[in-house]
This record gives C-alpha cells, sequence and structure tokens, in this order.
C-alpha cells in the first residue's frame, strides 16, 4: 500500500519497487491525500508566458492528473494503458467519502482519492500566512481543510476534514486492506546543505502526509498487532546526492510517467494527463533516484555468543526478533516483539565480546503542533541468548538545539565496538557532518563529538578490523571518507579513498585477510555493484576498482567472509543485493575461483538483505518479504562452490 500526497508521487520516488509489487500480481492500493490542483492550468510549465495564457481550471487539472495516474498504472499492470476502470465511492471512518478506482483486468490494482484542496477555506490562513494545505492541518494552525472533487468523479459534494479525520480515514483504510507493506514519504527531510540557514527542501504536503501516516501507523499497530513493514521514501531531497539507478531503470521509470503525462493515448478533451510536467516528464531530477529516506543496514543478522543465528527487523515500528532454535540448525524460532516506542526502519546490530547481541535504532515522536522528536537509542541482551533490557536513551548530537527542525534531522545510526568491547555510535548531524559518542570505560558514554566532514550522504557504516580499532565509512557527492583509530582506543584520523566514481548509498566493508580491506558499494549512474580492495599492503588503493556486475539493482550491498578454512574446509566471500527484477542476487567466490556467479532467488524483497555464516561454516542469506516474514536459504555445506539451497519461510 502506497499512501502519498500527489498523483505522481509514486511514479516519481517509489518506482521501480512499485511495478515490481504490481508484476508479482500482489494487491497493491494507492491512495493519494490531495487533490493536486496547483493553479489549475493544465499546460507546460517551461513557457511562463503560455501557460499563464491557459484559462485555470482546478477540478479539471484534478481530473487529468487522476486520468494520468490511472493510465499510468493501467500501463503497469496489464501493458494496456488505456485498460478499463471502475470508479465508485466509498466510505472511510465518520462517513467520509473517497474515490475507489478499481482495474476491471486486475481487481487486485486499486486507487483511493481523498482530494484534499489548498486555500479553500479563505479565510483560515497560518500565523505565517500561509494557505490551508496538508502541514497547516497536520499542525492545527487551521482546524478544517476541504476537499476538491475533480470534473466528473464519482464524489461530487465538497467535504471539510480535521486532522483527526484524516488520521481516522486512514486508520480505516489501513484496517480493510491490512497490508504487509506500507510507503509513504520523507517525514524528516534534510535542509539544502548548499544554503544557509534552514531552507525547506521537499515539498511540504510530503513532510505532512508521512506524518498523517505515522499518526495511523502508530494507532492500527497498537489495535490491531499488526506488523508492517514501513518504508520511508525521500521526495525532492534525492536530487542533493548521487544517482542510484541505472540507465534501464531511469528508462523504465519514464515510460511510466510518459502516460501520466497523457502520451500514448488520443485525448480530445486535453485531460488525459498531467501537461505540466511536458514535454518530457523525465527530464526531472526526481527521476535519478529511488532512495530509502532511512538507508537500510546490511547486518542484521548475526551469530551471539550461543552459537545461534539471530535476525532483526522493524516492523511496525517496533523491533522483530528471530532466533535459530539450535545452532546451525536452520530451524527457527517464532518471531519475538520487542517493546518500546516507535522507532524508524534503520537498525544496527552488533554483538560484544560477551556474546550479547547489542541494537542501535532512530526513536522518533510527534510533539505539539508539527514539532518532532528524535533520538538514537540501544538495547541490551541481559546474556547471551537472553532477554533484552529496555531501550536507553543516547539522545543525538543536535539534541539540545531549541529547534525541532534541527533535531529532527538526525541521521541513521551506525555502531562498533572496540577491542575493549566498548560501544561506538556514529550519525550524520544537521550539518551533514559526522558525530560520535563512545561508551566510557566504567558505563555510560561520553558526549557527542563532531568528527569532521562535509555534505555527507546519510550513508553511514561502521566496522573493527582484526587489530580491534574501529573505522567508519560515510560517503559524499565526491566519493568515500574514512575515519580509523591510529591504534585500538585511540583518536579518529580522517582520509579520503580515491574511489575514481562517486557512491550511490553507503559502502560495505570486509576484511578480506587481516588489515586488508575491500569495499562493495553500488556505483552512482550506473547502479553497478563495485568491488575495491586494498592493496596487499593494507595502505594503497589502486588505481580503479572493479565492476562485479549491474542486473539494474537498487539499495545497499551485502558482503561476508565465510569458512574459517577449519576442517579442510574452504573460504570466501559471498555479495547480495537486490537486482532489478527485486529478487536476491547472490554472488559467492573463493580465493583464485571464479565463483558460482550471480544467481537470483526467492521472492521480493523490502530493505536490504544480510548474510552471515552458521556455526558449521555455511553461508546463510536472510532477507525481509514483502510478506513482512523472514526468509533464509543456505548453502547445502560449507564449500565454496556450494549453491544456495531452498529458501524457508519463518
Amino acid at each position: 500500500m502506497q499512501i502519498i500526497a500527489h498523483p505522481d508521487d509514486d511514479l516519481y520516488f517509489m518506482n521501480p519497487l512499485l511495478q515490481r509489487s504490481i508484476a508479482e500480481g500482489s494487491p497493491v492500493a494507492t491512495a493519494v491525500l490531495t487533490a493536486g490542483e496547483a493553479d489549475g492550468r493544465n499546460s507546460p510549465t517551461d513557457d511562463d508566458k503560455e501557460h499563464a495564457k491557459t484559462p485555470a481550471d482546478k477540478p479539471g487539472y484534478t481530473e487529468a492528473r487522476h486520468n494520468g495516474l490511472r493510465s499510468a498504472y493501467a500501463l503497469m499492470a496489464t501493458g494496456n494503458q488505456q485498460a478499463a476502470w471502475r470508479r465508485e465511492v466509498v466510505t472511510l471512518g465518520d462517513g467520509a467519502q473517497v474515490e475507489r478506482c478499481t482495474l476491471a483486468e486486475r481487481p487486485a490494482v486499486q486507487l483511493y482519492f481523498f482530494n484534499l484542496a489548498q486555500n479553500l477555506h479563505g479565510s483560515a490562513k497560518a500565523p505565517d500566512g500561509t494557505g490551508v494545505r496538508m502541514r497547516t492541518l497536520w499542525s492545527g494552525d487551521v482546524p478544517l481543510e476541504s476537499t476538491l472533487p475533480g470534473t466528473g468523479a464519482p464524489v461530487t459534494a465538497p467535504q471539510d476534514f480535521s486532522r483527526d479525520r484524516v488520521t481516522a480515514c486512514l486508520l480505516d483504510l489501513l484496517k480493510q486492506r491490512r497490508p504487509t507493506v506500507v510507503r509513504t514519504l520523507d517525514p524528516d527531510p534534510e535542509h539544502d546543505p548548499y544554503q544557509p540557514g534552514i531552507s525547506l527542501a521537499d515539498h511540504i504536503d510530503h513532510t505532512a502526509t508521512a506524518q498523517f501516516v505515522l499518526a495511523a501507523l502508530r494507532t492500527y499497530t497498537e489495535e490491531t498487532g499488526a506488523r508492517p513493514v514501513v518504508e520511508h521514501f525521500r521526495g525532492y531531497t534525492s536530487k542533493f546526492w548521487p544517482s542510484n539507478l541505472s540507465a534501464a531503470a531511469k528508462a523504465e521509470k519514464r515510460s511510466y510517467l510518459m502516460p501520466y503525462a497523457g502520451f500514448g493515448a488520443p485525448c480530445p478533451a486535453n485531460n488525459c494527463g498531467d501537461y505540466q510536467v511536458r514535454p518530457d516528464p523525465g527530464d526531472s531530477t526526481h527521476l535519478i533516484s529511488s532512495a530509502y529516506r532511512y538507508t537500510p543496514a546490511t547486518d542484521w543478522l548475526v551469530k551471539d555468543g550461543t552459537g545461534r543465528l539471530n535476525a532483526f527487523a522493524v516492523l511496525g515500528g517496533r523491533v522483530v526478533h528471530w532466533t535459530e532454535q539450535a545452532a546451525g540448525s536452520g530451524s527457527w524460532g517464532e518471531a519475538r516483539q520487542l517493546t518500546g516506542d516507535w522507532l524508524m526502519p534503520r537498525l544496527q546490530v552488533g554483538v560484544d565480546r560477551s556474546g550479547r547481541i547489542q541494537l542501535v535504532a532512530l526513536r522518533r515522536w510527534a510533539g505539539d503542533k508539527d514539532t518532532v522528536g528524535a533520538e538514537v537509542v540501544r538495547a541490551v541482551q541481559t546474556a547471551p541468548g537472553g532477554e533484552f533490557g529496555a531501550w536507553e536513551s543516547l539522545e543525538g548530537p543536535d539534541y539540545g538545539n531549541s529547534d525541532h527542525r534541527v533535531r529532527r534531522e538526525i541521521g541513521a545510526p551506525a555502531a562498533a565496538f572496540d577491542a575493549d568491547g566498548r560501544l561506538h555510535v556514529f550519525v550524520r548531524n544537521f550539518a551533514h557532518g559526522l558525530s560520535h559518542r563512545q561508551e566510557l570505560p566504567g558505563g555510560g558514554f561520553g558526549p557527542w563529538q563532531k568528527l569532521g566532514g562535509s555534505v555527507l550522504q546519510d550513508a553511514v557504516t561502521a566496522f573493527t578490523g582484526h587489530d580491534g580499532a574501529v573505522q567508519v565509512f560515510a560517503t559524499d557527492t565526491h566519493g568515500v571518507l574514512r575515519w580509523r583509530q591510529e591504534r585500538a582506543g585511540g583518536g579518529f584520523r580522517t582520509e579520503r579513498i580515491g574511489i575514481p566514481v562517486p557512491v550511490a548509498g553507503a559502502v560495505t566493508p570486509v576484511e578480506s585477510t587481516p588489515g586488508r580491506l575491500t569495499l562493495y558499494y553500488r556505483e552512482a549512474g550506473t547502479a553497478n555493484v563495485v568491488v575495491y580492495r586494498q592493496e596487499s599492503d593494507g595502505v594503497h588503493w589502486p588505481p580503479l576498482p572493479a565492476v562485479l556486475s549491474g542486473h539494474d539493482g537498487t539499495g545497499e550491498i551485502a558482503a561476508a567472509r565465510w569458512g574459517s578454512g577449519r576442517n579442510g574446509a574452504s573460504s570466501g566471500t559471498a555479495v547480495a543485493d537486490r537486482a532489478g527484477s527485486g529478487l536476491l542476487s547472490l554472488l559467492v567466490a573463493a580465493p583464485g575461483t571464479p565463483g558460482i556467479g550471480w544467481a537470483e532467488s526467492g521472492g521480493q524483497l523490502v530493505y536490504a538483505p544480510a548474510m552471515a555464516e552458521d556455526s558449521t561454516g555455511r553461508m546463510v542469506a536472510a532477507v525481509i518479504g514483502v510478506d513482512a516474514r523472514l526468509h533464509t536459504a543456505r548453502q547445502s555445506s560449507p564449500e565454496s562452490a556450494s549453491p544456495l539451497g531452498p529458501w524457508t519461510t519463518v
């Protein structure tokens, strides 16, 4: 289920993953909250004078955008953008009426239009003079927002919506559909890193929509016990960062935007699509990426001090935990849910020297009006294989700032243990630099400290080497920065790694041999999976990295060493990502061998895959599926040429 602000947010920001869900045959519903009527002039905006000559018709423009969205979904689902739809009125919440559109050939594909408009209550203004719209409705600065029915829509009469009514309708829709995946927009978009002060970098309707969705989801999960995957997608802020899609993926996104813009079908009434995005709807920075707001970790599958594998995911705002029933058995116990307040999707998982698992996450809550609270939190097992204690607040680098807009931009946390077993936590701060907080020898944590960097992507990974020294990697618009301890327990020194092409997202470091690092990442502009390995001296880097493959994948790269060579077993490295098909793509190779090549398997996955070696020396791959369940597959033997066995759904 997608819940978005405008009738193109899904096409620009959530594809190609949206299309993969449709292609798989999953039931798909998208709720569009606003009418998106803008100035009501349905003509290209690249020529201001010509655009101004177009008569303003807000109901007509709303209907045109809806027609375009129906055409795009019809093309994604049936291959025919002119496939028929059934349009009807449905009642939600306390009697509110919304339009539901059902694709006749694929009835499991549905669209819901709420049609909340702006400035229809002319006297209702926010204190700063802003007219009525989603943000001021959410903040309470205006009490009501009216709807704007499109021309010819089955819902003909305007309605008034309060903040509570919008939330109640979304709650009702969630209860009716019971989605396993909820996709929405960015609730806490970053400011423009190239402008002074706090400059809005995303559409305010995107932010408010995500706030409404989170409010509805909180109540929904509490009342029903449901645990859906929640995916937040960046909006306009993707333009600041390197493109994470291949040329083929961008072309595919554009192909579904063309019918949205009214191309490909006769249209005598000139209302078959959104002409404001013409002449080319693909000529936009919105097209270059499809990126999560909270960069997923790839280390959420770990082996604890008992030798059993443990898997974790944030589902429905809570951590869900699976544990092997016996070490190396491949049999898993039932999922357990940790208690606590709402967490955002990023979860960092680590195992300390005693074999206990420690979790680091980002907790978020809504305050008065449109204020937001956010902080880093930690939970620790009482003993290896034991229960988890309560979440402990580690605050954040900007926690004491009086402006909640500064506090809410905290990045997704990364963490690692040093040689003394102390936890180090890293996040991107409001200034787009890196901040660090470390556990003290006697317990507790020292203050947050700035480590430097500027215009960093919110894609930080931490790693502890064979020597016990902590290293942390962050990407910017040029390449990769590394902070590393000069020695175990020492201070951090910064260096730039000379990667010739920028990185899209995070890097995944693996110590291929003691003291020698290999970085795996997705190359900007091509989405190729790239490997960059240090020279044998463990200091220098080669002039160029090696490209493993492209396969039009998206998201972060999981990589893990497996096989210790004990008892004559071989060793190697496994690399996995989400391929363009939406399935797991895996490469397994041992030193001096060509490996078994890339192989796709399993079903559609969310977030990012994870891998770990079990107690028998076999490599295990794990994903969270679009069914919000854990899926695992193991090598049939510890040998390098051994492929993955069948997938098991836990």
